[in-house]
């Protein structure tokens, strides 16, 4: 009989969580029970157990296989004071995993130590309780007879500690009275209660755990899902703020766990049963028939047979219940995940047989292997494929139409199970949000009554594209936006009324209004800075009471057809919470109606929009029924101009190769009516121009406005680089492309801004030092441009910024013969740089580093953007054929690539530019370029004279060292902050700028030398921050940096796609330790982005006023109200 010798065991009783309540109930149990940790014979690993007290120690009601770190023990608690208290009447611990979203909930039955009696109050032994139990459970070795020697004890009010703990909102409370007294003190103990007196704490072990179980490197963490999927799966509600573990896409032990798995197999009949034998080695067939010498048996497959007709069926259903719930099976199956996912596809599918798309590659024919949740998507929908086509040769052969139905069952369960999402913590809107004001009244004042009414026309303009924008996020976005103006309107903005009318709490309204403000801030449901959806904390029952208060509000849903369940999440297909190409599950409006066009139809059609010279940066793509293709094109009218739109007078194109049979055709009038009513206001500002090259930029503004016409716009953009220092800086139109997952369709928006004079000096100095900073970046001249076409870069004071975000700063235009022949504009932005929150704290600085932090942030978060700006994006040159047989650089002796040695075999083939090449990525690509050329030369204490800082010599000591040591440590702490927006589920990322930057500091940890380290002292990374050696910064970290910016820029320079892909993905994997430790933290500790409420300006009698708003919830909907858009 196999002996159990408790490594530790107290006194506690098992939660039942219902989900079914409003708000959701935690209930205990008043069975009296144990919790008790051993160590099993076999398998060395962790049982985790409960019992009641009446029940054997050998006949626990819940047994579970912890694989070292997979499993966390952690309290529910919350703060009231210095105490830390539970957010129910009973002290709660949660039992989860890292592998599973399984949760299993226990309450303490030992008395509580609070002076007063309060029965939700953790004491420190409560919490030194639970930490021994959660290193125990993370494989540390823990001398546990010392630790429960020297647990704390003590009354309630002398707990100092400080670690941060989970919030509960909204739980209603049972109360425990009764049954919690009733039970003894509960002192923890080593070994089995039957055999000591219950106060006991001696005897049973050794005193200690001795045996070590190391550590695993998260990356290789055996999926633990040995029965634990039986547990309380209803914790993930939307009011518990928790870590969270999510798994990407779906794992094989997630599809495969015991609770799935044996069900099946008990109810199967013995064929099925032979057959999964048969894929057993033989032994084990043998042991079970207590076979004495099992090596002398030879294992062939007639032996193998012969040891499986021998079972009997109890033997048979034995010999799989052991297997499916060992961890050995288990651990096969992740690695095997693992595998899948690192590239393994191609020939793990072909040695299996099992038929998936391209042959596992990204494409067909191609040699680049699909990796991360799509590799195992692909995995899993060829195993369904061949098991239905192996079922229909059956049901032809038999000529039976029936299925099995427990493989029917089993299916429908793993369906269910792959479209879970773990936790929505994460996608709640910000609570509160982080409301700014965009500041600018005296530089408005400043204006000429003409230039304020050339600024209110171009702003009126920028803002009428607003449902362009709610368009091209989502289609329940313009939908929403209507619902809360609508709810704005019925009581003039006094929202106490309407909260009345519709009966909802003060939570409610509030949690509301913060919804609608972030809403607001992203002109749309999903994050302009991330591209994932976020929902409103309020129930959907608050909705429906504000939409039937409201009948105005309830007439625009249902109108739209959008339903409540559109504000919230997407439970049965987790891939939409993020914006990506639609075969890949996630969510494009560039893409609208068509939930069947794959990524290859759009590029295809991409590359054969660029052979037409159609630009695509103001269409979206239409799929039909059909499989034909409908190119919507933004423009003012409903038809093509007389003469032509810019492909010529053709609308209807035949399509070739993949597309072969279908058609292409030009769908004027998209966004019509906003469109007209922009080109209109265009116009108007054109009659308050400062000059006619300004009245010529409405002009081509207008015409590209209402005939849809890229060629048109790209005159516009011409004209607008050439308008050198006007004292109102406009642009607008299709620019940034980093929403459309192909990277080519381009977001509306539109910038209206005053120049700030003194600190525009800065920046001209920046432009004039310019040609002689370019030399010291790591490239030769074949890789520059022939002359820097010095660009007009000012420092602005934005008045209106439309669009999904407001960035820092802007260099445009984006098209690359423009600013090759022409040049480019760079402009910083003032008031969105200075904008800050009060009391805004700053996570993974550590202590020692705070003060130079706050002192220097601003001043190097300016120097970068400056550098990255100008000589980010402002430099490179693309070796191209521009056009057939002509080359801009010597074809017959090209240059030597500097990172292989040997002369430049690729470039770029007419009609192809930067986008079109690098797809996707580019983007991303593009902005880390940019970020690594900021960091190579904010180290030239030239550059930073020019800023103010120092006299250009060298001081890593005094101010300018400062400012230099404050931009890298906010570059590191912004690597780590970056993976809140990489996606678990997808592997994707959504934020270009910020998966540029976890490149980054991944180049700083990988210089070496201890440039950089993660420092960090608690398992759970509580108190992770980052370390720079300040004195190396000008030596192995600058160059680290540059040599990881030359790839970049060589790469993009001679349109090395593969290359460059290969680079970047490899800088920006995410791998387990970041994923499922780094990660959690921070979204544990990540702060609001910030939203700005923007002023209006108003027309009376020829005259401009300006109205600003309070930085309220309130404020920013009544700016949007009045805006009347």
């Amino acid at each position: 009989m196999t002996t159990v010798a408790p490594i530790i065991t107290f006194k506690a009783g098992i939660c039942d969580f219902d989900t079914s309540a409003t708000p959701p109930k935690i209930s205990p149990k008043p069975t009296p029970g144990y919790i008790y940790l051993y160590e099993g014979q076999d398998d060395e690993l962790v049982h985790f157990c409960w019992r009641p007290r009446t029940a054997s120690l050998r006949d626990p009601e819940l047994d579970l296989v912890m694989v070292p770190s997979d499993g966390s023990f952690k309290p529910y608690q919350t703060f009231q004071g210095d105490a830390r208290k539970s957010p129910t009447n009973g002290r709660i611990f949660v039992l989860k995993f890292q592998s599973s979203s399984a949760r299993h909930l226990f309450w303490l039955q030992s008395k509580t130590q609070h002076a007063q009696g309060d029965l939700g109050y953790f004491s420190p032994r409560d919490l030194k309780l639970g930490e021994i139990v959660d290193q125990l459970l993370q494989g540390e070795q823990v001398n546990v007879q010392d630790e429960l020697n020297n647990m704390p004890g003590g009354q309630g009010g002398q707990d100092n500690d400080d670690d941060s703990g989970n919030r509960m909102e909204g739980v209603r409370r049972e109360s425990q009275s009764g049954t919690a007294e009733n039970l003894g003190s509960g002192d923890p103990f080593i070994g089995d209660p039957s055999n000591e007196g219950e106060e006991s704490r001696e005897g049973g072990a050794d005193g200690g755990r001795a045996a070590s179980m190391p550590m695993n490197d998260a990356t290789t963490v055996v999926q633990n899902f040995l029965r634990s999927m039986h547990g309380n799966q209803a914790l993930q509600n939307p009011q518990v703020q928790a870590p969270s573990q999510q798994e990407v896409f779906t794992t094989l032990p997630d599809l495969l766990p015991s609770s799935t798995t044996i069900p099946v197999m008990e109810s199967a009949d013995e064929e099925f049963l032979d057959n999964l034998l048969r894929q057993l080695p033989s032994e084990l067939m043998l042991l079970a028939q207590e076979v004495d010498d099992v090596s002398s048996t030879d294992p062939t497959p007639e032996t193998a047979q012969a040891a499986i007709e021998a079972l009997s069926l109890d033997q048979k259903k034995e010999i799989l219940r052991k297997v499916l719930r060992s961890p050995q099976f288990h651990q096969s199956l992740s690695s095997l995940t693992h595998a899948i996912r690192d590239g393994g596809l191609p020939s793990i599918s072909d040695a299996l047989g099992i038929p998936v798309e391209n042959g596992g590659y990204l494409k067909k024919g191609g040699t680049v292997p699909l990796g991360g949740g799509d590799a195992v998507e692909a995995f899993l929908n060829g195993v369904k494929l061949s098991v239905e086509k192996d079922m229909e040769k059956s049901q032809k052969e038999d000529g039976e139409g029936g299925v099995f139905e427990e493989d029917h069952a089993f299916h429908e369960k793993t369906q269910t199970k792959m479209h879970e999402i773990d936790d929505q913590n994460q996608y709640f809107a910000d609570a509160p949000p982080t409301i700014v004001p965009l500041l600018v009244k005296p530089h408005f004042d400043a204006l000429t009554n003409e230039q304020k009414l050339y600024a209110h026309h171009v702003s009126r303009a920028a803002f009428l594209g607003t449902r362009i924008v709610l368009r091209q996020v989502s289609p329940e976005s313009e939908a929403i936006f209507d619902f809360i103006l609508a709810l704005q309107d019925s009581y003039h903005g006094y929202w106490p009324n309407l909260q009345k009318a519709a009966g909802i709490t003060d939570q409610a309204l509030q949690d509301f209004l913060s919804y609608a403000t972030q809403f607001l801030g992203n002109a749309g449901n999903y994050k302009g800075f991330g591209d994932s959806k976020f929902l409103p904390r309020c129930p959907p029952e608050t909705i429906d009471a504000l939409a039937s208060a409201v009948p105005k509000a309830k007439e625009v849903l249902e109108k739209s057809k959008t339903s409540v369940a559109a504000f919230y999440a997407t439970t049965q297909q987790p891939g939409l919470m993020h914006l990506g190409f639609p075969d890949k599950g996630h969510l494009s409006t560039y893409y609208p109606d068509s939930p069947d066009i794959t990524q290859d139809e759009i590029e295809h059609i991409s590359d054969f929009m660029a052979e037409k010279k159609l630009l695509p940066e103001n269409t979206r793509l239409k799929k039909t029924k059909d499989g034909n293709f409908h190119l919507l094109i933004a423009s003012g009218l409903a038809k093509p101009p007389p003469e032509g739109g810019d492909a010529g007078p053709e609308t209807v194109f035949d399509l070739s190769g993949k597309l072969d049979g279908k058609k292409l055709e030009l769908v004027y009038g998209d966004h019509i009516e906003e469109l007209a009513k922009i080109a209109l206001q265009i116009k108007k500002a054109g009659l308050n121009a400062a000059n006619d090259r300004q009245k010529q930029m409405m002009d081509q503004y207008a015409k590209s406005f209402g005939s849809g016409s890229l060629n048109a716009f790209k005159e516009s953009q011409k004209l607008w680089v050439k308008d050198i220092g006007p004292m109102v800086e406009t642009n607008i139109g299709f620019i940034e492309t980093y929403r459309d997952p192909a990277n080519v369709r381009a977001e509306w928006e539109g910038l209206v801004a005053m120049v700030n004079k003194e600190r525009t000096q800065a920046f001209q100095k920046l432009v004039h030092a310019a040609p002689g900073m370019i030399p010291k970046l790591p490239w030769s001249r074949d890789f520059e441009k022939d002359t820097f076409q010095a660009p007009d870069f000012t420092s602005l004071e934005v008045l209106t910024f439309n669009g999904s975000g407001i960035p820092a700063g802007i260099n445009i235009p984006n098209y690359n013969d423009i600013r090759q022949e022409i040049g480019f504009k760079n402009v910083s932005l003032g008031n969105v740089l200075s904008a800050k929150a009060p009391n805004e704290p700053i996570p993974f600085v550590h202590p020692r580093d705070l003060d130079v932090y706050q002192a220097n942030r601003d001043q190097a978060f300016e120097v970068q953007v400056g550098i990255h700006e100008l000589l980010g994006h402002g430099t490179g040159k693309l070796l191209q054929e521009t056009e057939q047989g002509k080359y801009n650089f010597d074809i017959s002796n090209p240059p030597l690539n500097p990172v292989t040695n040997k002369p430049v075999a690729t470039y770029y083939k007419p009609g192809q530019t930067w986008s079109s090449v690098f797809g996707g990525f580019s983007s991303s690509y593009e902005e880390c370029r940019a970020e690594c050329v900021a960091m190579a030369l904010s180290c030239d204490f030239s550059i930073l004279e020019i800023f103010g800082f120092g006299d250009g010599s060298v001081d890593i000591d005094g101010k300018s060292g400062d400012v230099l040591y404050t931009g890298y440590l906010s570059m590191a702490r912004a690597g780590i902050a970056a993976v809140e927006f990489w996606d678990p589920n997808s592997r994707k990322w959504g934020q270009a700028h910020m998966q540029a930057r976890f490149s980054i500091l991944k180049t700083f940890l990988d210089a070496g030398e201890g440039f950089a380290t993660l420092d960090y002292s608690q398992h759970d990374l509580s108190d992770l921050t980052v370390g720079l050696d300040r004195g190396k910064i000008l030596t192995v970290g600058r160059k680290a940096v540059e040599a990881y910016l030359q790839k970049l820029h060589v790469f993009k320079c001679t349109a090395d796609y593969e290359a460059g892909k290969k680079l970047y993905e490899e800088m920006t994997h995410v791998d387990g330790w970041w994923a499922t430790k780094v990660r959690p933290e921070v979204l544990r500790r990540k702060t609001p982005r910030k939203v700005f409420v923007q002023a209006n300006t108003v027309e009376r009698d020829g005259k401009v006023e300006l109205k600003e708003y309070e930085p309220t919830c309130e404020g920013m909907i009544q700016s949007w109200a009045e805006r009347e858009v």
